[in-house]
């Protein structure tokens, strides 16, 4: 039997972040998954406002309707910009790697704590993880002081402040677990190992878990319709998605 495709879409339009993702992605997939990878075709090359999430939003709705040939899709950026809009009119199931993340990092009951970049899309982080309903064991959120294109381009000059970063979650704010909240922190744990004695999570390798669950339990979906409504200056992908969705592979 075929394996599952599973779609990472990168919302930023930096290759060398979906890279990255693609990398890590893959490696915790094994040869449970393929999982092709698309970068937005415009946006921001590092999401660190509300506006440049709002426009990466259509970003991902544009990239996943371009593509009918995945099982499922995973959103890889912070804040998860776009996911809500796909699981109302994708044909597949959709997960992002902060919902996949918060969730990881809390299970038993878990007090954790975020380490991230961008604190001006702390609005959006929040509403992810009260949507999780584990507000309450959220102990701290702590930013390192690059930003998402700093750390692309040589995330080892930041090693030492979010090993710091972790260390100080863990003996100040009492976490019991560590999530790296951002694409470029994908892989971050193997990098740490076990210096923050407790564990840690990227949201990556959580969202591939989550995204194979849901191929598993995938329900049986209406098949896509042509659009009802005119759409004008969006493609006829994009269109017939939001007038009902895509079709997964038979």
């Amino acid at each position: 039997m075929a394996v599952p495709r599973i779609l990472l879409v990168n919302p930023n339009t930096s290759q060398s972040v979906t890279d990255r993702l693609a990398t890590e992605a893959r490696l915790v997939a094994g040869d449970r998954a393929e999982i092709p990878a698309a970068t937005a075709r415009f946006g921001a090359a590092g999401i660190e406002t509300l506006a440049e999430a709002t426009v990466a939003a259509h970003a991902v709705l544009d990239a996943v309707a371009a593509r009918s040939d995945m099982d499922a899709v995973i959103v890889a950026a912070f804040m998860d910009p776009g996911l809500e809009a796909l699981r109302e009119s994708a044909l597949v199931p959709a997960v992002g790697i902060a919902e996949s993340g918060v969730r990881a990092a809390a299970a038993g009951g878990r007090r954790f704590a975020i380490v991230s970049l961008a604190p001006r899309l702390r609005v959006g982080v929040d509403r992810v993880i009260a949507d999780c309903g584990v507000a309450d064991r959220l102990v701290a959120l702590r930013y390192v002081s690059g930003g998402v294109l700093d750390l692309a381009r040589d995330r080892a000059a930041f090693l030492d402040e979010i090993m710091a970063l972790a260390a100080r979650v863990v003996a100040e704010d009492g976490a019991e677990a560590i999530l790296f909240g951002g694409a470029v922190f994908a892989g971050i744990g193997r990098e740490l190992g076990d210096r923050a004695g407790v564990p840690l999570y990227d949201g990556v390798g959580a969202a591939v878990e989550a995204a194979l669950a849901a191929v598993a339990a995938r329900p049986v979906r209406p098949p896509p319709r042509d659009p009802a409504k005119p759409y004008p200056g969006l493609p006829d992908g994009l269109a017939r998605m939001l007038a009902g969705g895509l079709a997964g592979p038979s």
